[in-house]
């Protein structure tokens, strides 16, 4: 107990090795910001045209397999897929798909809702 020095976090961080310099301190602490800007910005996914099938009438008649086709491989929904179709956060609320049966949209947007399966991290209004 006779041989203990305090230390500022800085300096105890460098004393261990676990950082270099106050400078790398100061980069450490800054590394989380940067790394949610970076979960933030849009994604898409590569795919082809044959990934994308729209039915040929317009409007739209939305059935199951028709909102199916909208959903990712991991059988969920984006958020540019739940705008394409028209909804918005307060409208996301358990039962919305079977509740977007019948409904009719335009071709565009049901491509734009297909297309959205590949878009991730879109904001949502």
């Amino acid at each position: 107990m006779g041989d203990l020095t305090a230390l500022c976090s800085n300096c105890h961080g460098l004393f261990h090795g676990h950082i270099t310099s106050h400078r790398e301190r100061h980069r450490q602490k800054k590394e989380p910001r940067i790394a949610r800007e970076r979960r933030s910005k849009e994604v898409v996914r590569p795919h082809t045209e044959a990934d994308i099938v729209i039915p040929d009438e317009d409007p739209i008649r939305l059935t199951r397999e028709l909102i199916d086709r909208c959903r990712t491989d991991a059988w969920a929904f984006t958020n540019a897929t739940a705008k394409a179709l028209g909804m918005t956060r307060g409208q996301l609320l358990h039962g919305w798909v079977r509740r977007m049966e019948g409904a009719t949209i335009s071709r565009e947007k049901y491509r734009e809702a297909v297309e959205g399966r590949f878009i991730y991290r879109a904001k949502l209004d």
